[in-house]
């Protein structure tokens, strides 16, 4: 019982007593008015009697006025409360439950799926591109190569870890129907196999790195990992930089290591990658780093397998 009902009843309890005084009181009025004129008592008595009476009667009106209006205020009270019963949600029953064999599969695939979340964690995403000059210095057989290829080419997008090697063979297989003829020229243009081995480079590459990338949610799928990877390599305008900076291909003309990375941070590009060279001196890639929402940010690694200074070597057949 809420402290409202009770403070309503304690009222009604009220009202009813004084109704109750005030009905004995007026029959006792009656009786002494009574009184008064069977004894002769003077006039004047007598209307002071009647006029007491009519004072209990009107009384009387106002309490059961103010009862009824009680008895009211009570009933939408408790409409309300009905109201509100009625309109509240009904309590959850209990979960139903699966059949036993649903409910095993339900479990394997939450388990499956957690799995291969774990096996595709990592910190970011390093994007590694060659330059066509010195892939034939280690690359054997070295075919396809002309020099049209005058810009830095895919090697692929790869998961990758701070301290660790970052994950590989994460499941999903490259499906060679998704690469149309359009795809076809797109990734000859910028995602070329001097080897060649077609498709086998891209597969290798979906496969070991890109499937990660897609248990992992970065890309959607098999087509989105190749298109992500080419949109990121058209962002990063290496060569274009450097020929403003007169860092120019030579067989001959060494820069500064420092330089070269400088001059790359310093422009629209904004960011540090790092140089992996041939030789200790021709350079090889340029890899850059990327966060898991595809934004770029100066990678920490440090060149190890460059001199101080580089060869950008010219690209030949």
């Amino acid at each position: 019982m809420t402290i409202k009902t009770i403070t309503s009843l304690a009222l009604l309890a009220s009202l009813v007593v004084v109704a109750l005084i005030t009905s004995l009181a007026t029959t006792r009025s009656l009786v002494v008015a009574k009184e008064h004129y069977r004894v002769g008592s003077s006039r004047d008595n007598y209307l002071a009697t009647l006029r007491k009476l009519d004072q209990f009667e009107a009384k009387l009106i106002q309490l059961r006025s103010e009862l009824n209006n009680s008895k009211q205020q009570n009933k939408k009270q408790v409409n309300r409360r009905n109201k509100k019963k009625q309109a509240l949600p009904a309590k959850a029953t209990s979960k139903p439950q699966l059949p036993p064999q649903r409910e095993e599969q339900r479990s394997n695939v939450t388990s499956s799926a957690d799995s291969k979340a774990m096996q595709a964690d990592y910190d970011y995403l390093l994007l590694s591109l060659y330059w066509p000059g010195a892939s034939c210095l280690t690359l054997k057989p070295c075919r396809g190569l002309t020099t049209q290829y005058n810009y830095f080419t895919i090697h692929g997008l790869w998961p990758t870890n701070n301290k660790t090697q970052g994950p590989v063979d994460c499941g999903p297989k490259f499906d060679t129907r998704m690469v149309t003829p359009t795809m076809l020229n797109t990734l000859r243009k910028y995602w070329p196999d001097f080897k060649p081995d077609e498709p086998n480079f891209w597969k290798h590459e979906f496969e070991k790195h890109g499937s990660c990338a897609v248990v992992s949610e970065v890309v959607k799928n098999q087509q989105d990992y190749f298109d992500k990877t080419i949109q990121l390599t058209k962002s990063l305008p290496i060569t274009e930089v450097w020929a403003a900076a007169g860092i120019v291909p030579s067989d001959t003309q060494a820069y500064s290591k420092e330089r070269v990375l400088a001059v790359i941070e310093r422009s629209k590009i904004g960011v540090r990658p790092f140089i992996t060279c041939d030789n200790n001196k021709f350079i090889k890639e340029m890899r850059f780093c990327f966060d898991k929402k595809l934004r770029p940010f100066s990678c920490k690694k440090q060149s190890g397998s460059c001199g101080d200074e580089v060869i950008l070597k010219v690209v030949r057949p």
